[in-house]
């Protein structure tokens, strides 16, 4: 029990371990002490705010929770953000208000990085999102199979030459992307082709419209 009240697990370890790392000089003054008491105080109201926060979202969608829409994830990660900081607040705590405000900022701060922790979580049961990579570089094939169709089809040999290489550089990609999640090697070089697909994905907007899918199917026909 601190200030009159009863802290959980969480908030115990936290009120230990500033203890210990202030009680470990040999020579503790008064001031001290009392400082190192308020740092665990706060320390705790710390803990005991984030242990709340990740609790709640962890039913939100943690484990084998269902994917949830981001605008829905976002609203409620604000307002389980604000009953935890509401939380951290009520405590009674030792130190003056300056003293606490550093504290504060502290856990607004973690519980951002825990959201961004649980939105990557929620990212990765999204079917969509996760063949957002195999998709884009598809898109790109087709496409530059389309462009390089036309421009040689009108004679513009450079250009259906550089779409053709675009289009044998998308390939291989998708080929390496499909073998590092398959083995689990090389995810370094797996997360470069994921980051591209996504540049591609959100700022080009790479999509395949009906009219470019009729295109392509009366090229094939003059083809032959």
């Amino acid at each position: 029990m601190i200030v009159g009240r009863v802290i959980g697990p969480a908030e115990f370890e936290a009120v230990f371990m500033a203890l210990y790392e202030s009680l470990s000089s040999a020579h503790l003054h008064a001031d001290l002490s009392i400082q190192a008491t308020a740092e665990a105080n706060n320390l705790a109201a710390v803990a005991g705010a984030k242990d709340l926060y990740n609790k709640s979202m962890e039913q939100l969608c943690g484990g084998d929770k269902p994917y949830i829409a981001p605008t829905d994830l976002e609203r409620n990660h604000g307002e389980v953000k604000l009953r935890s900081v509401q939380q951290f607040c009520a405590v009674k705590k030792m130190g003056g208000e300056e003293f606490c405000r550093r504290y504060r900022e502290q856990l607004e701060g973690e519980l951002e990085e825990a959201y961004v922790s649980f939105v990557k979580h929620n990212d990765g049961k999204n079917i969509f999102y996760a063949a957002r990579t195999p998709a884009t570089l598809f898109a790109v094939m087709f496409a530059m199979y389309i462009i390089s169709a036309v421009t040689g089809f009108i004679g513009l040999n450079s250009i259906a030459g550089l779409s053709n290489l675009i289009m044998g550089l998308a390939l291989m990609s998708l080929c390496t992307w499909a073998y590092v999640k398959y083995s689990g090697e090389f995810r370094d070089l797996g997360t470069v082709i994921d980051q591209v697909a996504e540049t591609l994905w959100e700022q080009v907007g790479v999509s395949l419209s009906p009219h470019t899918f009729t295109m392509y199917v009366l090229i094939r026909c003059r083809r032959r």
